[in-house]
């Protein structure tokens, strides 16, 4: 059985077999892939975590072709690393005598993000859409709605904090813990929108979840970004 483990921004595709496979034998195998300790990281389907180490993975509704969120340990894959050269560089040469020394730029400060502009949910005309698809319209744009209500505002809130001068910001180790939970509870976001399958005739379902993915996903990519200028010590 294969099937997908996201870990921040890369894909993993797992093949284990099909019967009775258990969540601590994925951990492992999660665990020899990424290099964290196997009780180290959460793993979330369909919007739920994964607790009970000793249940079949298929006890949780995984199926060739899922989706799964690795979160936690360290929310982003490591960086490559860069080569280092062993040749010792020549000296720098002499300055002119009346040559100014430079001035090293001040260190740019990661750019707040705009004031938030969220535009209302797309309408759509349910009087050409059928009874279960129009259902399933519900459903997502009401998620999408409690998505915009309760966890995005948070989450453009902290952004703001970590636009501030580092003088300005709270401790390290509470920007840390928001940080990882904002990023899990973005993807748990996402993965309840991959929930959402619409059939196959269902393109307005379709459409109304891509875009709802879509703010998700942004979301998500933004506050990477700024957490990556902020530069936060002791990551």
């Amino acid at each position: 059985m294969s099937f997908t483990v996201k870990w921040g921004r890369e894909k993993i595709q797992v093949m284990v077999p099909p019967d009775h496979y258990p969540l601590s034998s994925l951990r492992e195998t999660l665990s020899t892939h990424t290099g964290l300790p196997p009780n180290s990281f959460k793993l979330v389907h369909s919007g739920a975590v994964m607790k009970d180490d000793n249940a079949p993975i298929t006890s949780y509704g995984i199926r060739p072709g899922s989706v799964l969120a690795l979160v936690g340990g360290d929310t982003q894959p490591p960086r490559a690393t860069q080569p280092t050269s062993t040749t010792s560089a020549p000296p720098p040469a002499p300055a002119p005598v009346h040559m100014q020394r430079p001035v090293s730029p001040p260190r740019q400060q990661p750019q707040a993000p705009p004031a938030p502009s969220v535009s209302p949910l797309p309408h759509v005309n349910m009087t050409s859409v059928g009874g279960p698809e129009a259902a399933s319209i519900m459903k997502i744009q009401s998620e999408w709605e409690s998505f915009r209500t309760k966890l995005l505002p948070d989450v453009q809130s902290f952004l703001k904090v970590l636009a501030n001068p580092p003088t300005a910001r709270p401790p390290a180790e509470e920007l840390k813990m928001n940080h990882k939970k904002f990023a899990e509870l973005l993807l748990q976001a996402l993965l309840r929108f991959d929930s959402f399958q619409p059939e196959g005739e269902w393109n307005k379902a379709r459409e109304v979840r891509k875009g709802a993915v879509k703010e998700v996903q942004g979301m998500l990519d933004q506050l990477d970004g700024m957490w990556e200028q902020a530069k936060v010590s002791g990551r």
